[in-house]
């Protein structure tokens, strides 16, 4: 009886002193309780990350944008709010003991949006985030720059990517390509840069459509024609160079991002003119009940060449997006259709009587939405189907024996590119550490249909005894994409802060058939007949201090063969007077892969200023090349003075090097300066001997006699690129004003190339093209005229630069006389170059305001 009384007063003494413990703790401990908005929309946000610094207590915001803290000592705190489209923020805390404390955070998309105007529409932002958010190299371009860029197509927008050439003309007089590491005249770095619009993929893998030389281009084998996609209606563009995150696949050279405009907005109409190109645009957004729809007409017209007539480019598009939210407004669902029109016309009025269309169309249609539950879970997904028609015509005065006669080409076709994807995200709090995790799945398929490749035999347009036949689209086969991909990305801290990215990517290029054996051997898992690629990828940042970080990833990426590379058509040659037939495809092509690591270091200057510096090495290996093949090559790979046919093979590759700088500053009364230095190297070569069927002759003996010739295999070796590019850019903004003024000038002090080739002769081989410096200025202004009008005007090359250089290795040289002939004179820059733009929005629910 003692000892259970003793144990019940033992019992009731414990519960008591917790009891009291607890009262005293709580007297001494408070709650934080927060809510998070969008500083621009004012909208709750929610799956924001809020850490308690130097503790390792996190919340996360609900879909109201409210998160608490509970137990919470008092004192002096740093809150830090984490969010992916965001810049870090933080954010004092001051809680007094035993007491509650609350605080509203507003998130911005840049740290200025509070100095954001706008002039007659163009919305002027301020500075931008001194600091990186993300592992990978990118650049933001908001609507506004592109506006008073007056860009007529995503193609123009490239001329703000630092590193770029800045010498071409604006407007739509020529196919314009993106390769954002590199030259637009590196095919497979442009067809290996991918375009995504509205979250969905445009995919040029599919394109055959023919290239017969003249002005009308095309775009088979190479990147997407980025005048397709009209700048009058882009919100913003997003451009990551190197190897993204695993959610991103079939690329090599980089994405660039592009989101239009939604939302309610005011009709707006706009005009621009330059010396070839005329362009009129109207967007307006409004509200049907719940739904929300947005309508943009553009319509632009360029004449390439002034002296010529007929020689004329049109571009007629059209894009709806409606949007409308389901679930409580957890689940918004867009739907966008989306077509443009070219037509490319060149009348023959030359010498060579010359006639060329391409009347083809693109019509799109896409559904995309993200479905968000809770503050932690996120599923996204898309549909989409591409159609375009290819209507394509050129002919020529084909000059042959006894007569001439007018050679015609045709081509006429459909192609189709449909796919989806489906992702599933979610937060998770883990050993103080914050994981955002993604799994997804990827399908797209790709496929030509339709009459092909028309030639007439008896007037081929190559000449009498071409070997080229017409073909059908119907007889190529279509190419299926599969892909899955996972992905961890984790902030947490060790030594210091943070953010570390690991994912995966397994690539399927036309997938025919499981292989278990590829779980214990070398072999595919999923055998595919354009090959199966895992690509791991792993990026992370390091939080030195909050002025200083580090930042470095490496990661491969795979990208499937174009169907143009894949499936070159059968032709027949005669040689000695018989018939040959020879297959040029390669059925069984396989895609090809690229590897980089990056390292880069980002140092905020006194919260004025920061600089930023990223050196990267990539490597592209197994790309499509062509190799030639004499006839008789079973028999006699040696053969010489016979026609030769090629194919495509996987031989090439192609390493580069380089560093990437930006200097730039905050805004002081209006004024920032920004500088960005790029420096490239890239070596490019072919990992097999090429052919040629008129080997040069050698003298073997030294007795002045040729009596032999340089081998018809040959080792070519490769070629390197060398270049710097700086890029300066000094800006003047206005609120009062209304205005906002760009001084652009890029200057490129080193470019050379050179050609490593043992069996080049002559005084200029193996030459070292070396270019001297050369430099180019630019000049931008938008002003605001009246209520919601403003005009904009550019001078490209203001100082009419022409940027003349002597050509040494294009001079002729004659041994015999031992003498030179005329110097030979190029040009680097366009003439000067300049228009102007003028937009007015029809605001009736308005008055005028006064500026």
């Amino acid at each position: 009886m003692n000892s259970t009384y003793m144990a019940y007063r033992i019992v009731l003494l414990y519960l008591v002193l917790s009891l009291s413990c607890a009262i005293v703790f709580a007297q001494t401990t408070g709650r934080i309780t927060g809510q998070l908005y969008d500083l621009d929309s004012n909208k709750p946000l929610s799956g924001v990350l809020v850490k308690i610094q130097k503790t390792n207590q996190v919340a996360s915001s609900d879909r109201n944008g409210k998160f608490v803290f509970t137990g919470i000592p008092g004192g002096d705190y740093l809150l830090e709010c984490i969010c992916h489209t965001y810049p870090r923020i933080l954010t004092r805390i001051v809680l007094p003991a035993g007491a509650d404390t609350t605080v509203t955070i507003r998130m911005a998309q840049n740290n200025a949006a509070l100095d954001v105007f706008e002039i007659g529409g163009i919305q002027v932002e301020a500075d931008r985030d001194l600091m990186p958010r993300d592992y990978a190299a990118t650049t933001r371009i908001s609507s506004g720059e592109v506006e008073n860029l007056q860009a007529s197509s995503l193609g123009d927008v490239l001329e703000m990517i630092p590193g770029l050439e800045k010498s071409n003309r604006l407007g739509l007089d020529k196919a314009i390509h993106a390769n954002v590491r590199g030259s637009a005249s590196d095919h497979l770095g442009t067809f290996g840069t991918k375009i995504i619009l509205d979250e969905t993929p445009f995919s040029n893998n599919a394109n055959m459509q023919m290239s017969a030389g003249g002005t009308i281009t095309t775009s088979a084998g190479s990147g997407i024609d980025l005048r397709l996609i009209p700048a009058d209606n882009i919100e913003s563009v997003e451009i990551i160079r190197g190897v993204p995150s695993a959610k991103y696949g079939d690329l090599t050279s980089g994405i660039i991002k592009v989101k239009t405009k939604s939302g309610v907005s005011s009709p707006r109409l706009k005009v621009k003119s330059n010396p070839n190109t005329t362009e009129a645009n109207f967007g307006t957004g409004f509200k049907v009940g719940i739904n929300t729809l947005n309508i943009n007409l553009n319509y632009g017209f360029s004449e390439r060449e002034l002296r010529k007539d007929g020689d004329e480019f049109h571009r007629i598009n059209a894009t709806l997006i409606a949007k409308r939210p389901f679930l409580d407004g957890k689940f918004p669902l867009n739907w966008k259709l989306f077509a443009t029109r070219l037509l490319d016309e060149e009348k023959p009025t030359d010498i060579r009587r010359t006639s060329a269309y391409n009347r083809g169309y693109t019509i799109n249609t896409d559904l995309w939405g993200d479905h968000t539950p809770n503050n932690i879970e996120k599923y996204r997904g898309n549909i989409y189907f591409h159609y375009s028609r290819k209507n394509t015509f050129r002919s020529r005065l084909v000059e042959a024996d006894p007569r001439a006669y007018i050679g015609e080409l045709r081509m006429i076709g459909d192609e189709v590119n449909l796919g989806g994807r489906l992702e599933a995200n979610r937060k998770l709090i883990f050993a103080s550490a914050v994981h955002e995790l993604m799994a997804g799945v990827e399908v797209q398929y790709d496929n030509n249909f339709g009459e092909g490749m028309i030639i007439d035999s008896t007037k081929n347009y190559y000449a009498q005894d071409s070997p080229k036949r017409s073909y059908s689209f119907d007889d190529v086969p279509g190419m299926t994409q599969v892909a899955l991909y996972a992905e961890d990305k984790y902030t947490g801290k060790l030594w210091k802060e943070f953010t570390m990215v690991l994912g995966v990517r397994y690539d399927l290029y036309k997938p025919k058939k499981i292989n278990f054996s590829g779980l214990w051997d070398a072999s595919d898992f999923i055998e595919s007949q354009h090959g199966s690629f895992v690509s791991p990828r792993i990026g992370w940042m390091l939080y030195l201090t909050s002025s200083t970080q580090l930042r470095g990833g490496y990661g491969t990426s795979a990208k499937i063969p174009s169907m143009d590379y894949i499936f070159k058509p059968r032709e027949s040659d005669l040689h000695k007077l018989q018939y040959y037939s020879y297959d040029q495809s390669n059925f069984d092509l396989k895609g090809y892969l690229i590897k980089e690591l990056k390292l880069g270091i980002d140092q905020k200057l006194f919260n004025w200023a920061s600089l930023s510096i990223e050196g990267y090495l990539s490597w592209r290996n197994d790309e499509p090349r062509q190799q030639s093949y004499p006839f008789f090559y079973e028999v006699n790979p040696d053969t010489f003075w016979v026609p030769t046919y090629s194919i495509y093979e996987n031989i090439g590759w192609k390493d580069q090097q380089g560093f990437e700088a930006t200097f730039a500053t905050r805004s002081y009364k209006g004024v920032s300066l920004k500088i960005n230095g790029t420096y490239r190297y890239t070596l490019t070569g072919k990992s097999t001997l090429s052919y040629t069927s008129n080997p040069d002759p050698i003298d073997t003996d030294g007795d002045g006699v040729t009596d032999s010739r340089d081998p018809a295999w040959r080792d070519i070796k490769d070629s390197w690129t060398k270049k710097w590019i700086v890029d300066y850019q000094l800006e003047y903004r206005a609120r009062q004003l209304g205005l906002w003024m760009q001084f652009i000038a890029q200057q490129i002090p080193v470019y050379q190339t050179k050609s490593n080739n043992p069996y080049e002769k002559g005084i200029f081989a193996n030459y070292l093209n070396d270019y001297p410096n050369n430099w180019v200025f630019n000049f931008r202004l938008s002003k605001s005229l009246w209520w919601d009008s403003e005009v904009s005007l550019y001078v490209n090359n203001f100082l009419d630069d022409r940027g003349i250089y002597e050509v040494p290795w294009m001079r002729q040289y004659y041994p015999e006389t031992n003498s030179w002939g005329r110097k030979v004179y190029s040009s680097r820059n366009n003439p000067v170059f300049w228009g102007f733009e003028f937009s007015t929005r029809f605001d009736f629910s308005q008055k005028p305001k006064k500026r």
